[in-house]
Order: structure tokens, then C-alpha cells, then sequence
């Protein structure tokens, strides 16, 4: 099925985008509702970027622009200055679910269109199908289109994307060694072993090493930490005092190592 114009509602379309270009704080609204495949395909793309843009932290017209050029999408879009004539009279935010029901209710439209016609198709031909496999098929994609949208992934806003045409301007701060060469800050570190291994004690020692300087085995320098929180949903307190207190050699100061347990 081609992407005729008659089978979008594509003054609902502009009337999103520009919308939320003017009050992006609707977005959420939106994407509750309709997501990027619900557009025709010269809108899907400006969605996409206005999706990336609030990811990145801020959607305006030079930020959803430059998007679209990154990743040779602008002219497909229309160009800059479709884009930029997107906010040329449009509605307020305000009206946002308003018009993306209207997307929504036009792309169920169109995929329901395109199952009876698969359906339709699948029947003409016949090859031995069974016709009622055929019309449970139909009756089941149907109900699926009918479901409602599901939000698109937001990321949290201490995440931020990378844009690999970008590498070169790519600024990676280096790593922070806790253990140099094993452990850096920000980095998660897995042990694993079989049980009764010493998995437990060896961590235990690890956090009391990292509490002061030296080096763990006398080899990797160790950058102390200012606290350690050790989570444990296995075993009783009385095991990690006698294991602590084989080990320590000196005091600890209050609250700087903290073991939380599950009561039993």
C-alpha cells in the first residue's frame, strides 16, 4: 500500500510538530498517544528528531534542524524552511491530544487497510489455505492495531546519545581509577564464582582496602573512596562481623562503610 496523501491526515501532522516545536512541554502528551510510524514519511523523521532533541535536553527549530541535516534527513522533510513554517499559525499545545488522536485514529486506518487487503489476497489465492485460518489471522492482527499506542522510550535525563558520524568531536573524559586497571568510577564490576568460594570475603576486603591508600596485592594503586554501601540479601549480620573483624586492622570511621542486610 502506498504512502497516498489521502490516507494521512496531514493537517494534524503539521498541526503536532508545530505545536510542539512552540511548547515542547507537550511532548509527553503526545507520545502517550502517537508515535513516529503513525506519520507520513516526510513528518516521521521530524517526529524522530523532535523525539531526540528532548533527549539531548532541549527541542527548538535550530536543534530539531540540525538533527535532521546530521543524518541527511532535511531535505526529505521538506527542507529548513518547511520545518521553520511548521510554527507559522498553529494551535496551542494545549490541543496536542486533540490532533494526535487524529493521527493515531488515521495510521489504524491504515493498517487495518492493509490486513484486510493481505487477508482479501490470501484468500483469492487460495494454494489450500484454510479460509478460517486465514480469517482468524485477520481477526487477530486486527484487534492489534486496535491497541493502543505504547509510549516511545524517553531517556532519563542523566543519559545522553552519541552520534557515531559525530566520533570525532566525541569528548570522553578518561577513566577515573578506584583500582587501577580493574576498577573506575561510574563502571560496574562483576565477580562471579561457584558457591563457598570466598566471593563474600574477597569483596569484604576489596571495601576495606578501598578506604585508604596502598595497593590491592601489592600491585594495582588504589584511590580511596569516601563511602562504601554493600548491599547483602543473602546472608545474617553476626557472618559479615566475624569476617570484618578477622580483617580489620584499624577503626572505620562512622558512616563510611555501611552494610545494609535483609532481615530474616
Amino acid at each position: 500500500m502506498n504512502q497516498s496523501a489521502d490516507l494521512f491526515d496531514l493537517d494534524s501532522e503539521r498541526a503536532i510538530l508545530g505545536a510542539l516545536l512552540l511548547e515542547p512541554e507537550h511532548l509527553e502528551t503526545a507520545t502517550a498517544i502517537v508515535q513516529p510510524a503513525d506519520f507520513s514519511l516526510s513528518h516521521k523523521p521530524i517526529y524522530e528528531a523532535l523525539l531526540r532533541s528532548a533527549q539531548e535536553g532541549a527541542i527548538d527549530l535550530a536543534t530539531v534542524i540540525g538533527q535532521l541535516r546530521r543524518r541527511g534527513e532535511l531535505e526529505a522533510a521538506g527542507g529548513p524552511a518547511y520545518v521553520a513554517g511548521l510554527t507559522n499559525g498553529m494551535p496551542r499545545g494545549t490541543n496536542t491530544p486533540h490532533y494526535a488522536r487524529r493521527v493515531r485514529e488515521e495510521a489504524c486506518s491504515r493498517r487495518a487497510l492493509k490486513v484486510l487487503e493481505e487477508g482479501a489476497a490470501a484468500l483469492a489465492r487460495g494454494n489450500g489455505a484454510d479460509p478460517a485460518a486465514i480469517l482468524e489471522r485477520v481477526t487477530a492482527e486486527l484487534e492489534r492495531v486496535a491497541q493502543p499506542a505504547q509510549p516511545a522510550f524517553t531517556a532519563p535525563a542523566h543519559w545522553h546519545s552519541w552520534d557515531v558520524a559525530q566520533i570525532a568531536g566525541w569528548d570522553c573524559p578518561p577513566l577515573s581509577w578506584v583500582i587501577e586497571g580493574i576498577l573506575a568510577r561510574g563502571n560496574l564490576c562483576w565477580i562471579a564464582g561457584q558457591s563457598q568460594t570466598g566471593k563474600t570475603l574477597f569483596v569484604l576486603w576489596v571495601c576495606l582496602k578501598l578506604l585508604g591508600y596502598g595497593a590491592l596485592f601489592d600491585r594495582f594503586a588504589i584511590n580511596p573512596v569516601n563511602r562504601i554501601l554493600y548491599l547483602c540479601l543473602e546472608d545474617p549480620i553476626r557472618r559479615f562481623k566475624g569476617r570484618l573483624l578477622d580483617m580489620m586492622t584499624t577503626a572505620v570511621d562512622s558512616g563510611r562503610f555501611v552494610i545494609w542486610v535483609r532481615l530474616f
